[in-house]
């Protein structure tokens, strides 16, 4: 399976280029990781604006007013686990990809800090399943892949629902990687990515690198973060 969707990949990979998107997606907390209390109200969906052309693309956060949850660690039965401590105001909070060059940015800060990510893009081993279903009007594949914590010493199943008529092989956040636009991902039933509206733009899209705006850290030092 793994062979057949590198093969995908190619055969649509000019096509993909040739695509100028502009796209508003809405992320949902659904559970918290490492806890099994509700989901406080004050947790408010997020609304993000995402960015694709030539190969290029960024998501980032637009929703100022909605807010979102900062974890702290806790330790019960000599396991640890994050939980919830407060609700923070994310001022910034941008993904940026280059696929042709294999690059990956984030940058992420709230009022009590933030980081600058900078590395290789992240590798999905995606096995397509057949299943079909029309999500926002679109006609999507599933897919389904793992993301792994090394904090958490674990893996959370991620599934994501793609549209081959949008040839991108990209999608909200850090993922990425399917023979078309993520239109919907869900992690595990923690969070899940929605795509709310989405415009064809025919001319080019300048995609600029984010600048370095925190303290530099590696993917290794932020997988430790959760």
């Amino acid at each position: 399976m793994k062979k057949s969707l590198i093969i995908i990949l190619l055969l649509f990979a000019n096509f993909s280029i040739a695509q100028n998107i502009r796209a508003t997606y809405t992320k949902t907390t659904l559970n918290m990781i490492g806890d099994e209390s509700d989901v406080p109200s004050e947790l408010k969906p997020s609304l993000h604006s995402f960015e694709y052309s030539d190969g290029k693309s960024i998501y980032k956060i637009i929703s100022s007013e909605k807010s979102s949850v900062k974890l702290v660690d806790k330790e019960t039965h000599g396991v640890k686990y994050q939980s919830v401590h407060k609700v923070i105001l994310p001022v910034e909070d941008t993904y940026y990809k280059d696929i042709r060059n294999n690059v990956f940015r984030q940058e992420c800060s709230d009022p009590e800090g933030g980081y600058s990510l900078k590395d290789k893009l992240r590798e999905f081993n995606w096995e397509l399943t057949g299943e079909t279903a029309v999500i926002k009007g679109y006609k999507c594949k599933k897919a389904t892949a793992a993301v792994t914590s090394k904090y958490l010493n674990r893996s959370f199943p991620v599934y994501a629902w793609y549209c081959e008529a949008i040839p991108v092989s990209d999608g909200p956040s850090f993922y990425w990687g399917l023979p078309g636009l993520i239109i919907e991902v869900n992690m595990d039933n923690k969070y899940k990515i929605s795509l709310t509206d989405i415009e064809i733009v025919k001319g080019a899209i300048v995609i600029k690198e984010p600048l370095n705006k925190n303290e530099m850290i590696t993917r290794e030092e932020l997988d430790k973060r959760w």
